[in-house]
């Protein structure tokens, strides 16, 4: 369940997945808690309509939350943020237990807490708070916290205190291309930083003022081709890409291409004559695995 969305005003093809996420732990992975809150996530999740054993359920599980078990703390948080089994809808209570998995360092808790107060979710919005806890789930290695982290980094924001830094935002995209998914196992959040990977090279290539002629960048662009998803990039990479190093651009132009075909089919912004340029060129460069048909 989403619960809010934003798009960048002025950024082409920019937007940010400003969504909670919902379920930090299914019934299935119950085995892996502590007996007693799994007893207890078995006895809220069969409650039904009984209020009594759901209260009782409720309470076993804020003990089990008040001793430190942290994944039981973010799990009430979904449950009362969302009105889980029939508890009631408490936006306050579920930022609260989010709160207490934060402090903890739980990368789920920072996520869910940081969206909270960027959006103003059972608190008071301050989204200069909001993106500091997306900052530390990032660190974490949190594939949606860089994606969205890359939101306001690409076009900067007053309120919360950021400067653009092109640079920065490139590498937390392809921070959120890369990672291991969390809890999205379907790769969506891949998917969306991808797309807005490639318009943020596009932007940055119109910025840089980049020649039309590509011919001296065709091995560079092979070269990101080949290296996208084996080599190790680090941010003083996209860093040199963004101040125009001609083959570090290449490079950043040709990932997650696996093909120069591919790689013709994503870049949208080699229009016109350049395009043209680009196609007579790849078709002299290209052969082997770079086939251009």
């Amino acid at each position: 369940m989403a619960l809010g969305s934003e798009d960048i005003a002025g950024g082409a093809g920019a937007t940010g997945a400003f969504d909670l996420e919902k379920d930090a732990i299914g019934i299935s992975e119950l085995p892996s808690l502590d007996d007693r809150a799994a007893a207890a996530f078995v006895k809220l999740k069969d409650s039904g309509a009984n209020a009594f054993l759901r209260n009782n359920a409720l309470r076993d599980l804020e003990q089990c939350a008040a001793e430190g078990l942290i994944r039981v703390a973010v799990n009430l948080g979904s449950i009362h943020f969302y009105g889980n089994f029939g508890v009631r809808v408490n936006h306050v209570k579920g930022a609260r237990y989010w709160a207490q998995a934060a402090e903890a360092g739980d990368d789920f808790g920072l996520y869910n807490l940081g969206i909270c107060y960027i959006q103003g979710f059972g608190v008071g919005k301050d989204k200069k708070r909001g993106v500091a806890l997306l900052e530390a789930a990032a660190n974490k290695s949190y594939p949606k916290a860089a994606y969205n982290l890359a939101y306001y980094y690409r076009l900067g924001d007053e309120e919360a205190e950021v400067e653009r830094d092109i640079a920065k935002a490139l590498w937390l995209y392809y921070r959120a291309i890369t990672l291991p998914p969390v809890v999205d196992p379907l790769g969506t959040v891949a998917e969306e930083a991808l797309v807005n990977f490639r318009f943020a090279v596009r932007e940055l290539r119109t910025e840089l003022a980049l020649g039309a002629s590509i011919s001296d960048r065709i091995e560079a662009i092979k070269e990101g081709m080949a290296t996208a998803r084996t080599g190790t990039f680090t941010p003083d990479f996209f860093r040199k890409a963004s101040e125009g190093d001609t083959k570090a651009f290449g490079i950043l132009e040709g990932m997650f291409a696996t093909s120069i075909s591919a790689f013709m089919e994503i870049t949208p912004f080699l229009d016109g004559l350049d395009k043209l340029a680009m196609r007579r060129e790849v078709r002299k460069a290209a052969s082997g695995a770079y086939s251009a048909t």
